[in-house]
């Protein structure tokens, strides 16, 4: 069933309204026009009897024969508009009330035309009022239908295209100024959805023409020796780690749902990577402290966290210096826990701070690379915090170092 038009279903409201007002109105003249007729007819009549009692005596020297005429006219007159109208109205029984009073034939005739007269401007306004409402809907509802078929002729494909010639009205501009800034997001979605893909693939095809490569070497030489083969194995092997490490990281970003039921103690997540990280940190002989301040455990996804700090733990230990410090704070008020690793790496800009948090962006790709890792540590972390209601943010550590924050609200 095809639903009626915002203009319709407008109308038949008004129309109801309409309606109720105008038939209550109308119940209320006839009413007071009858009640009117009933007083004026009965004051007359008490001075019909006055002026028969003075007439009795001569005051005003009226012949009997000229009131018994008038009251034969009236009579006959009555009788004639009954014969007349009586097939199409039945007459009018609403002469006679419940007192037993009657009105006389000329006022009775008086009121029903009145009656029907306010019965035909009822119907006349009721029918004027829908058709008057239903042309002012349309017009009222013009720019609704012509912004409605200028965002149809958007597609995906015209994202950069804004609704700038659009003046109808505050509440239409206001609609259109929000349908611009909605352009804008998808826009910027779409925009980072590309980048996100294009980057991705670059990452995949990386690897792969590496190993491509080593294959090729192979196959170029005629009897390739027993340590060739050892060295492209290598090369593949370490290649594939870190392709199904980027599709690992891929995964964690693209997960929407998730379970935030378990109880977790941040402190042993934080002592789980520092010991993921112990052989890197007993290569580059990187003192490590913790400070654990917290006494309640966090409800929140236990797997989540433990990738989300992980991440932060892993730059502050591959990005540092050999003989450098990782300071780590965990602490918790009223509202929320915090989570701090320090480091005295190399740092980041303050210009990149908030970059760095974008799906495979480096700082310097060529250290990046050497180090290991396809730029995702960070974006996953702030997906994942963000998934908890937290945030994240970096700030300048000591000895030019690095200082990442994270907050966790109680759940």
């Amino acid at each position: 069933m095809k639903k009626w038009s915002l203009r319709f279903r407008l109308t038949l409201a008004t129309a109801i309204i309409i309606t109720a007002i105008a038939v209550m109105l109308t119940l209320v003249s006839m009413y007071q026009t009858s009640f009117v007729a009933v007083q004026t007819a009965s004051a007359v009549n008490v001075d019909d009897d006055f002026y028969a009692v003075e007439e009795s005596v001569g005051v005003y020297g009226i012949a009997d024969e000229s009131i018994s005429a008038a009251a034969s006219m009236d009579d006959t007159l009555m009788e004639e508009y009954n014969a007349d109208t009586a097939p199409v109205l039945g007459g009018y029984p609403s002469s006679t009330y419940s007192d037993g009073y009657t009105l006389p034939s000329s006022v009775a005739i008086v009121v029903q035309q009145f009656n029907e007269t306010n019965l035909f401007f009822m119907c006349f306004i009721i029918g004027a009022g829908i058709i008057i409402t239903w042309f002012a809907l349309g017009r009222a509802l013009k720019p609704v239908r012509d912004l409605s078929d200028k965002i149809t002729g958007i597609s995906e494909n015209d994202l950069d295209v804004r609704i700038t010639d659009f003046e109808a009205g505050d509440e239409i501009n206001r609609l259109a100024h929000s349908f611009n800034h909605m352009l804008e997001r998808l826009e910027g979605a779409f925009e980072a959805q590309k980048g996100f893909a294009s980057a991705a693939a670059h990452e995949l095809k990386t690897p792969l023409a590496t190993i491509k490569a080593s294959l090729d070497v192979l196959e170029i030489g005629d009897a390739p020796q027993v340590q060739e083969y050892e060295r492209a194995a290598e090369v593949t092997r370490k290649q594939t780690e870190r392709m199904i490490a980027l599709v690992d990281d891929l995964f964690q970003v693209s997960m929407s749902q998730y379970d935030f039921k378990d109880s977790v103690n941040l402190a042993e997540l934080v002592q789980d990577a520092l010991q993921e990280q112990k052989p890197q940190i007993e290569d580059k002989k990187i003192s490590v402290y913790l400070y654990d301040h917290t006494k309640n455990l966090l409800t929140g996804n236990a797997g989540m966290l433990s990738h989300a700090i992980g991440n932060v733990i892993s730059n502050a230990v591959k990005y540092n210096k050999d003989k450098g410090t990782v300071s780590i704070h965990i602490n918790q008020n009223e509202h929320d826990y915090t989570i701090k690793v320090s480091d005295t790496g190399i740092g980041i800009p303050e210009d990149q701070r908030e970059k760095v948090f974008e799906a495979f962006y480096r700082i310097d790709s060529s250290r990046s690379r050497k180090v290991g890792g396809a730029g995702m540590g960070l974006a996953i972390t702030k997906k994942m915090v963000d998934a908890h209601g937290g945030s994240v943010v970096i700030l300048e550590g000591e000895d030019g170092g690095t200082s990442v924050k994270i907050t966790l609200p109680k759940i």
